[in-house]
């Protein structure tokens, strides 16, 4: 496909001029005419570069960057377990000097590389500004920081087909999280009749499953509640993905129901619940305003 092609031109262009650790202390937006929202300009360094050393995020409208801004301060907050599953496109530089590619990431999808004409479009326009900014740097190291007395983030506006300009865009407030956990009542009240076992502790964590994807033509991400005695070893794994008019604000949140359930066909109510990240803390501290079990966050796997 030849604009599929032009793309990866542009991209392999893009990293000769060797100035992504410059463009990584700038943070910027690009709006293209036509598009309904920015998209948010982010030179990401690889701490451990065994693959990937240099990631070019391009991120999907205001939602999505404070999304990432959070995620960056803190990995509990929201629902992602990392910004592979945040809408962007994305240009990965590898470290083996193979050419760079572009993918786009959607929420429970799978990365892709960048071949639909609509998306092509788009990305070869946010690249060919970066590539324009890339030059100007040198001139204006300063570029990104013109509008910030306005409280506005530097953006490359398309006025017109191929007609670009500099312009502010005002930051919003972020949209506060709400967080919603509910249990069946019935469920509640066959646990609340269970023995307890006081001497049980379980470990419960949800991850996506490295490697695996569901087998169709947009692969979409598995992700796996792991419920492990961490006494008899028993070990119970129920596994997911996102389907359609779900998001990941709903796996998460239906969580917690699926660890009362799995608690109820155990037979028995532990005497502690451990979890493995701060967010699955929050999301399961309401179960204890119906059952006695002690929670505990096991720092040691929290991932970083």
């Amino acid at each position: 496909m030849k604009a599929a092609k032009e793309l990866k031109d542009l991209a392999a262009k893009l990293d000769a001029l060797g100035m992504w650790d410059v463009m990584s202390k700038y943070n910027w937006a690009v709006k293209p005419r036509g598009i309904a929202v920015p998209y948010f300009c982010v030179v990401v360094r690889v701490n451990k570069p065994e693959t990937v050393k240099w990631r070019f995020a391009m991120f999907k409208g205001w939602q999505t960057f404070q999304d990432f801004i959070r995620f960056r301060v803190d990995e509990s907050i929201g629902y992602y377990l990392t910004p592979m599953e945040m809408s962007h496109f994305e240009l990965v530089v590898c470290t083996d000097g193979s050419a760079p590619r572009v993918f786009i990431h959607e929420p429970g999808y799978v990365p892709s590389e960048v071949v639909l004409e609509h998306d092509v479009t788009i990305a070869k326009k946010i690249l060919w500004q970066m590539y324009g900014m890339m030059l100007r740097v040198e001139s204006e190291p300063d570029f990104a920081f013109k509008y910030s007395q306005e409280k506005s983030v530097f953006t490359r506006v398309e006025v017109e087909d191929g007609q670009w300009i500099d312009a502010p865009l005002v930051i919003p407030e972020p949209v506060p999280i709400k967080e919603e956990v509910a249990f069946a009542k019935e469920m509640l009240d066959k646990a609340k009749d269970l023995p307890m076992k006081h001497e049980s502790r379980l470990i419960a964590d949800f991850d996506i499953v490295a490697g695996v994807m569901t087998n169709e033509a947009r692969p979409r991400l598995v992700y796996k509640l792991t419920l492990t005695d961490e006494v008899t070893g028993a070990r119970i794994e129920e596994r997911t993905s996102l389907t359609p008019g779900t998001t990941l604000k709903d796996l998460w949140q239906q969580t917690p129901q699926r660890i009362l359930f799995n608690i109820t066909r155990n037979g028995f109510v532990p005497g502690e619940l451990i979890v493995t990240s701060k967010r699955l803390f929050r999301l399961v501290r309401p179960l204890l305003l119906h059952l006695p079990i002690k929670l505990r966050l096991k720092v040691s796997e929290v991932s970083s």
